[in-house]
């Protein structure tokens, strides 16, 4: 019974329970490093139009990391400047 209880909260949730969501947030720009572990770095503004939030998130190359939330953020909530400065650094810009 536990078994099943388990997998029916499992099923319930759309990405993985441990990463960082990308939910609110729309992905603006994104470069990948090469290198062993091909690192996707993304410029990400916060959906809402007025909002001045922006962030840097960061992933393995999947090519649905940023669906799938299976990456973690740098910064959010930031200045546009501050993710932008971060994001171009990271790339190498």
């Amino acid at each position: 019974m536990k078994k099943f209880f388990l997998l029916a909260l499992l099923i319930g949730f759309p990405s993985p329970l441990l990463a960082d969501s990308t939910s609110g947030y729309k992905k603006m720009d994104s470069c990948l490093v090469d290198g062993d572990y091909n690192i996707k770095y993304i410029l990400a503004k916060k959906e809402n139009s007025n909002s001045k939030k922006w962030g840097t998130y960061v992933c393995k190359n999947n090519v649905n990391c940023w669906t799938y939330s299976s990456g973690k953020w740098l910064s959010k909530g930031v200045s546009y400047d501050e993710a932008n400065d971060q994001y171009e650094k990271l790339c190498g810009n």
